[in-house]
């Protein structure tokens, strides 16, 4: 049973996803070379001398191990000097003698040349000492222990030891040059400085900036830039062998990176906060029926755009169950619905999935048969694409309404497996072909619209659906012959009655449509019906609105058309009816759109009973033969918005009451024999959008009425008579009986403003919002009506 009591939710409180999964394992190795440790051999000190290890920088410094030795030089008042190495290479050169006495260097040194570079042996795989070793006397109290040594300059070729006052001899050319003084280390240093600090704050500012490019992108793809297999958790893999065992989604579609079923799992897998315990396929459905229903709707944002197009998420991928995964809209009836994905009772299964007008693009996905508690599937007023899916598992489904989007391909010949469903909309969609026999199979059917296809042949299979109430199949190529007695006799309970443009033919007036009981709206414009409208209408205060434009008509208009006494909406344009406009019109007093133009009625003045029509709101007598005055009455229909005049034998001048009508905003008289003087200001003309004279006698200056009117899209004149700078005035007609200027005249801008000329009705008839509307959808089964639910966000 439906009813408001039945869909009170409340969200749940998350169930227990399971186990987490392990932590994913940390690297603790560490490679032999980050593990090596490079200090230089221990070298004990004497009183005699002391030891200074030389690092790596300092053989970087000379450009050879041959040049470094030939340059030493040692002043008299300084040590012994010593060099000890290993030999890197087999070559050796001959060694140099220091001064007698003073200064010697050791003899049988062997040493390597190796890229005019001197590599220590610390940093050989073959490990030996290497040391280079500087050794003098302590000194201890004395000056020239404050003067530290320094690094040989690049500018020299030549070891310099200082002083015991810091400073030392320059060995080309003598005088005394300080510690800070031409420092290469310093000066490297410095130039490393200005070399790097760019690169590093350049750094700072692209890490932020990566970062946040990679979060986005792992939104759409937590793997995103990761190709090799060694990047697929384990937890994936599971996921995927558990879609392909359950027969969910196909492998290939769940292993290519960036399939709409490779991002579900992805995110489901390593994603999702909730981290659903992954069930084995072995399990029952109803114990891995969650997993797969999370999977399902997070495969449906990604397969229609996701964040790349969809104009709200509705909580999709969010933190919460996916019960939760939808916006509370409220309607004015009351009732609060739920657009997105919504559950109804304890066990959590998905029941309403309502995204309509969310800007959804790509295929709808065959994965959703899985949501097998399904009732309700609205995309409808989207960009999806492709055909219909293969839903025929979803033997639950009340509700769908996939219409408004570009869908091809014919009606599925398994539409009979929705043996509950109410609603069928596919309307305004590219499906072409016939109405498949098995539709016959859905007697439960309460709506079915099909309008705005490319549908073909015969409807007769309609006639086993005898619950239809709802019945919407305009713009199509259907064909066949309408019995004015027999034509859909069987759907007796129909309330909305649309065949409008298509290639139904018959020589009668389906009569029998006026006679249902419960019909209220009969649109059967623009076929090839002829015939006459029988004498004897009987009463009826249902019908409110009746479209029967454009077909072959003909005859009086009977007086018993006044039995309709609750019409609201009478279209009765392009035909061939003839004789008086009735005045049992008169009697029609809830009218507020008449249409009579384009027919054969006898010449006459506006019929007088229109003034008491106050509830009008758009009128045309266009092509009606209408003759004499416009009437001042007008001013008593001060809720018209649409008057029609055109193509006329009315003279004389426009009264004031027409330009002071409160409401109007288009006015066509265009093809009449009105004379006058333009009026220099007129009331309430503010809301004018269109205005049409051409082919009149009006006279005088128009910019000041435009320029009263800011609202104004188009306005059309004989430029020989009146004057107008202003930019409204944008259809100059030159000589409006000629011909083919008549028909340059209505400039492009015109006629689009018009809506090709007499279809520009504000209350023109439109089938009834039939979506989300529980009148519509069941009556009194108001179905997904909810109380505020507390699981979801209320829509802004």
């Amino acid at each position: 049973m439906f009813g408001k009591d039945r869909f009170q939710f409340e969200s749940p409180n998350v169930v227990d996803p399971g186990e987490m999964p392990p932590s994913a394992p940390t690297r603790t190795g560490r490679s032999a070379q980050q593990d090596r440790t490079v200090s230089p051999p221990e070298t004990p000190r004497t009183p005699e001398r002391r030891i200074i290890n030389v690092s790596m920088e300092y053989g970087d410094a000379r450009d050879s191990a041959t040049h470094f030795l030939k340059d030493v030089e040692v002043s008299p008042t300084r040590g012994i000097v010593t060099y000890t190495a290993e030999t890197f290479h087999d070559e050796e050169e001959p060694l140099m003698e220091g001064d007698a006495g003073d200064t010697k260097l050791n003899t049988g040194l062997k040493h390597s040349v190796k890229f005019g570079k001197m590599y220590p042996e610390s940093l050989s795989s073959n490990s030996s000492t290497s040391s280079f070793s500087l050794s003098q006397p302590s000194l201890r109290g004395q000056k020239g222990e404050a003067g530290g040594w320094r690094r040989p300059s690049r500018r020299g070729r030549k070891l310099v030891i200082p002083d015991r006052s810091g400073n030392h001899d320059n060995m080309y050319g003598g005088g005394s040059t300080g510690v800070g003084e031409d420092e290469p280390g310093y000066t490297r240093k410095l130039l490393l400085f200005f070399c790097l600090a760019p690169v590093v704050l350049l750094f700072l500012a692209i890490v932020p900036l990566s970062h946040l490019i990679r979060q986005e992108k792992k939104e759409q793809d937590p793997y995103h830039g990761r190709t090799n297999e060694r990047y697929i958790s384990e937890r994936m893999l599971e996921t995927i062998d558990m879609l392909v065992d359950t027969g969910v989604s196909d492998k290939v579609a769940l292993s290519v990176q960036g399939t709409p079923q490779n991002l579900a799992a992805k995110w489901l897998a390593d994603v999702d906060p909730l981290q659903y315990t992954i069930p084995s396929p072995t399990l029952p459905p109803d114990e891995s029926y969650h997993f797969i229903q999370r999977y399902v709707l997070v495969l449906l944002y990604h397969a229609t755009g996701g964040n790349k197009t969809w104009h709200n998420n509705l909580d999709f991928l969010s933190e919460h169950h996916e019960c939760s995964w939808y916006h509370s809209k409220k309607f004015t009836d009351g009732g609060v619905y739920a657009m997105g994905a919504s559950c109804r009772g304890d066990d959590l299964q998905v029941t309403d999935l309502l995204v309509p007008a969310n800007k959804l693009k790509g295929r709808i996905p065959t994965e959703l048969v899985q949501l097998s508690h399904l009732e309700l599937l609205s995309l409808s007023h989207n960009q999806m694409t492709g055909t219909v899916p293969d839903l025929s598992r979803l033997s639950g489904l009340k509700y769908i309404d996939i219409g408004t989007n570009k869908l091809t391909g014919s009606m599925p010949a398994w539409i009979d497996s929705w043996s509950d469903l109410k609603v069928l909309g596919l309307e305004n969609n590219r499906i072409t072909g016939t109405i498949p026999e098995s539709l016959a199979s859905l007697t439960k059917l309460v709506t079915l619209d099909l309008k705005k296809n490319l549908l073909k042949g015969s409807i007769d299979v309609i006639n086993s659906l005898t619950g239809l109430e709802y019945l919407y199949l305009g713009q199509n190529s259907f064909a066949g012959f309408v019995d004015a007695e027999l034509f859909l006799a069987d759907v007796q309970n129909v309330r909305e009655l649309d065949i409008s443009n298509n290639l139904f033919y018959g020589d009668d007036f389906p009569m029998t449509l006026l006679k249902r009981p419960h019909l209220q709206v009969m649109d059967v414009s623009a076929n090839a019906l002829r015939g006459s409208i029988p004498p004897a209408i009987e009463s009826n205060s249902v019908l409110e609105v009746i479209e029967i434009n454009g077909n072959g008509f003909t005859g009086v208009i009977p007086s018993s058309i006044q039995n309709l006494e609750n019409l609201k909406h009478l279209d009765m344009q392009m035909n061939h009816f003839n004789g008086t406009i009735p005045d049992h019109f008169v009697n029609l007093r809830h009218l507020t759109y008449l249409s009579l133009g384009e027919n054969d009625f006898t010449p006459g003045p506006i019929p007088a009973f229109l003034s008491s029509f106050t509830a009008l709101r758009e009128l045309s007598l266009a092509r009606t033969n209408r003759v004499g005055k416009i009437p001042g009455w007008f001013d008593i229909m001060s809720n018209l918005k649409f008057l029609n005049l055109q193509a006329n034998e009315l003279e004389g001048s426009i009264p004031e009451e027409v330009w002071a009508l409160p409401n109007l905003s288009i006015l066509l008289l265009t093809d009449n024999k009105l004379n006058g003087t333009m009026p220099s200001a007129a009331a309430n003309i503010e809301n004018f959008q269109i205005l049409s004279m051409t082919g009149n006698d009006y006279v005088g200056e128009a910019d000041t009425l435009c320029n009263a009117a800011p609202k104004m899209d188009a306005f059309s004149f004989d430029c020989a008579l009146i004057t107008c700078t202003s930019e409204c005035c944008n259809a100059c007609c030159k000589d409006y009986m000629s011909s083919l200027d008549s028909m340059s005249c209505y400039s492009k801008q015109l006629m689009n403003a018009l809506g090709q000329d007499q279809r520009t009705w504000e209350f023109k008839y439109r089938s009834t919002a039939y979506s989300f509307s529980p009148a519509i959808l069941h009556e009194s089964d108001n179905v997904n009506e909810k109380r505020a639910p507390t699981g979801g966000t209320a829509a802004p």
